[in-house]
């Protein structure tokens, strides 16, 4: 009782805020997205078939609903819902006949996720992508490290697969940050080593581009591109989660700055 707002609430706090007759979950869209990376440099996921074969094993939806409840949904590629450019966007769609076919024909396959040892969402993950993947025949160990340990196996590009998460800015431009080929580590963030001169020249274009809607046209072109390469099964979109009091009447809270319209937050009352 001793705050009307809380920006981010996460883990129990969430359960007690549900609890708490006098303050209320509120819940938005964000930047955040997480998602298993593939070593591209490495067989097999050097091959674009098997990529998109190990996404159609994904029941997505059906995961984030396992870790998250209604705190988040199915991915979409390495963009979030917040971004207008992600409008009638879809990831690959989880297939189980199809992946069955195709990983079945480039068997066996076996592989290690990397994944930190200090998220909680991110070990849950990696046991359920284990299972999923089991049933199509696939061995997945788990290699669970702690958070320094993670960030150096994962700049030096030491890994099979990892389970990553992203906070991105809210300029469409900023995708290159963690995908575009010209940002390899160490300088970089795309791990994953993925490299598509199409992608990158469409985002480019489209940030250079003083027209709006063939901006939006390039972007959404662009996160197509990459989603049918498939450098990444896109796993979840977080939801943004805060806590109010619930005599606070919240005006809109925007992915990038919740207190953007706070002129027009009221007291009921008052």
């Amino acid at each position: 009782g001793e705050a009307d707002f809380l920006e981010v609430l996460r883990g129990p706090t969430v359960g007690q805020v549900i609890a708490s007759p006098n303050i209320r979950l509120l819940t938005a869209p964000s930047l955040d997205y997480g998602f298993l990376a593939f070593n591209v440099r490495r067989p097999p996921f050097n091959d674009r078939e098997v990529r998109r074969a190990l996404s159609m094993a994904v029941d997505r939806t059906a995961l984030a609903k396992n870790v998250f409840d209604t705190l988040a949904l199915a991915g979409l590629g390495p963009v979030t819902r917040a971004l207008p450019a992600s409008k009638g966007l879809s990831a690959i769609q989880f297939d189980s006949a199809a992946a069955a076919r195709i990983l079945s024909a480039h068997a066996p396959i076996s592989f290690r996720i990397l994944v930190p040892t200090s998220s909680a969402v991110r070990m849950k993950y990696a046991t359920l992508l284990q299972s999923q993947y089991r049933r199509f025949g696939v061995k997945v160990t788990i290699e669970p490290m702690e958070v320094n340990a993670f960030v150096q196996r994962l700049t030096k590009g030491d890994f099979d697969a990892v389970l990553n998460a992203w906070h991105t800015d809210p300029s469409p431009a900023a995708v290159l940050q963690a995908w575009g080929g010209s940002s390899m580590p160490p300088q970089g963030a795309n791990f994953s080593g993925y490299r598509n001169p199409g992608f990158d020249a469409l985002v480019d274009s489209a940030a250079q581009s003083f027209d709006a809607n063939k901006a939006l046209a390039q972007y959404a072109r662009a996160y197509a591109l990459i989603d049918a390469d498939a450098p990444a099964v896109w796993l979840y979109e977080a939801r943004s989660v805060s806590g109010v009091n619930r005599r606070v009447r919240v005006a809109s809270v925007r992915a990038d700055a919740w207190w953007s319209d706070l002129a027009d937050w009221t007291i009921a009352g008052r």
